[in-house]
């Protein structure tokens, strides 16, 4: 994920998520998508927060475990997030979606 495309805000919440609230490790699969890796995304949004370096996916220490993806998103809530996916909005690939 390149840096200077990812806000600076993206960065700081994913720190407070994993040094403070959540305490274990945080898989970032994607970050900034550019507009035509967004549209070639089956399901992706047009207008995504990926595309503004604002969006992230990410996976909790333990993956498809629903107390850890609970876990990992209650973090996430305590980061004021402009975007927060639920469990279910994944079903085949239960990943966190969160926007700042």
């Amino acid at each position: 994920m390149p840096w200077g495309i990812v806000s600076s805000d993206v960065w700081w919440n994913l720190d407070i998520m994993r040094s403070i609230t959540y305490g274990k490790e945080i898989t970032v699969t994607c970050g900034y998508r550019c507009p035509v890796r967004n549209a070639a995304i089956v399901g992706a949004v047009a207008g995504s927060y990926h595309q503004f370096g604002r969006g992230v996916d990410l996976y909790p220490e333990v993956r498809n475990d629903y107390g850890e993806f609970m876990l990992l998103r209650y973090a996430a809530c305590v980061s004021w997030p402009v975007e927060l996916l639920d469990w279910d909005t994944y079903p085949a690939d239960h990943h966190l979606h969160v926007a700042w």
